[in-house]
């Protein structure tokens, strides 16, 4: 599938899970008491649903500029100027974004009023930000215009080097606007097509065959895993969980209470059925970073349905006394199937809601921290007595790896690559139909021994 046709299957399906990630907030389970506090939070939930409506837009905008092939305004730019003509939809698009100019001076920075410095975007999204909060380096101008442009750049260079305070233009632009002047017309023009020679660039498309090859195995270890797991059961049950700890939290400390939540929950006798789970880390501006995180049971009975979650999230909450954390009801996926929900049971045979799995919730957790990311802050170089700093690569206080999930016993997985490595030879017609035949039963015998350990592999 080349890169067009990815923005145009799989970005839709991603952006939709976005929202349907990140804009859900567990009330219910999480009352904020104090008035101010809730209303600061519900402040928190829809800022983050204006970024996310803004980079659906923008996202959209350049899926259409590839498509089309069209630049903003070339029409007219071209016409030298003539206001009479119908914007086409590439511009109709660029106004459901360009609000982000609104509050922004004519020389600023964009990330300060629309998108937070915080989180790293997609890469195209990233590009976009370069290029469109760089609009005078890209203005077509006049002879008469530069002349005037120069002058002014001359006159700021000479009051930097005399000391002298100068104090450049404050007044908010206009782009934000429905109607804009004949040289915010140009400058959109000579951006758009500088964004679009870059966006079609040989370093440029490197970067994203690098991003996408790392996303795509991901996507296919995390396929694997969950089709190991339907193998050996004839039903799965699917809960979906926020956790979230308390806000002055270190990452340090949130990486640790993780890994003991998954060594105290292995052991515990209430979650014996437990075979597996899937889980990412996430942030939001409400909830701060916490992880979404899946866990996979053998299939569980109707009576028990909504206790296991209320269970799940107790025992996250109460690992320590010094923990005061908390956790949401998530959903496993958006749309209008069974997923739709906190739990979900699924049959080995049922391949469209399998299908439907693997489409939105696994493509999610893989892709989804190459298009929205919180970008966690290097730890600062510790330094000695006299002030001087020790040499020695800086470490993210962070995770790294963003998506996790469990581990399949060695010789079960060896006995799947031994199933995949004798199909192959069977395609290429190096094995009797006798060989295929014991072959197979020894190696499919081999999995049931091991079945027991796949049973408390977790």
């Amino acid at each position: 599938m080349n890169r067009l046709a990815k923005r145009l299957k799989q970005l839709p399906i991603l952006i939709e899970e976005l929202k349907n990630n990140l804009l859900i907030f567990d009330i219910e389970r999480n009352q904020v008491s104090h008035r101010r506090l809730h209303v600061n939070t519900m402040n928190k939930i829809e800022k983050q649903k204006k970024e996310l409506e803004n980079i659906e837009n923008i996202e959209k905008f350049i899926t259409h500029m590839m498509v089309s092939q069209h630049r903003l305004f070339s029409y007219e730019v071209s016409k030298l100027g003539d206001n009479h003509m119908e914007p086409r939809l590439l511009e109709k698009m660029f106004f459901t974004f360009n609000g982000m100019y609104e509050h922004r001076p004519i020389r600023g920075d964009l990330h300060n009023s629309s998108f937070s410095s915080d989180i790293q975007y997609s890469s195209d999204f990233e590009l976009f930000l370069l290029f469109f909060d760089n609009l005078e380096k890209y203005t077509y101008l006049t002879p008469d215009q530069y002349f005037h442009s120069y002058i002014r750049s001359r006159t700021e260079k000479v009051a930097l080097k005399s000391n002298i305070q100068f104090k450049p233009r404050t007044r908010s632009n206009s782009l934000f606007k429905k109607e804009l002047t004949e040289n915010e017309k140009r400058k959109l023009y000579g951006t758009s097509e500088e964004f679009f020679k870059e966006l079609h660039s040989e370093f440029h498309t490197k970067k994203l065959n690098q991003i996408d090859s790392n996303c795509s195995g991901r996507y296919k270890s995390a396929c694997e895993y969950v089709s190991n797991l339907f193998d050996q059961h004839k039903s799965l049950s699917f809960i979906s969980l926020d956790l979230c700890f308390h806000p002055y939290m270190s990452e340090e400390d949130k990486q640790q209470h993780l890994k003991d939540f998954k060594n105290r929950i292995r052991q515990h006798s209430l979650f014996s059925e437990m075979k597996g789970y899937l889980g990412k880390w996430e942030y939001t501006y409400a909830k701060n970073t916490y992880i979404r995180m899946i866990f996979i049971f053998s299939k569980i009975e109707k009576y028990m349905e909504d206790t296991i979650p209320e269970l799940i999230g107790g025992f996250w909450n109460n690992g320590s006394r010094e923990f005061r954390g908390s956790f949401h009801y998530a959903l496993i996926a958006s749309g209008d199937s069974k997923l739709n929900a906190t739990l979900c049971t699924i049959s080995s045979k049922q391949e469209r809601l399998r299908q439907e799995l693997e489409n939105r919730t696994l493509f999610y957790l893989t892709y989804a921290q190459s298009y929205y990311r919180y970008t966690y802050p290097n730890l600062p170089i510790p330094t000695t007595s006299n002030n001087k700093r020790l040499e020695r690569p800086r470490k993210f206080a962070g995770p790294r790896d963003l998506f996790f999930k469990g581990e399949l016993p060695a010789d079960v997985v060896a006995a799947k690559k031994e199933i995949k490595r004798i199909q192959k030879r069977i395609k290429q017609n190096k094995v009797s139909e006798k060989e295929q035949q014991d072959v197979k039963d020894e190696v499919l015998e081999k999995v049931k021994e091991n079945f027991i350990s796949l049973m408390k592999f977790f």
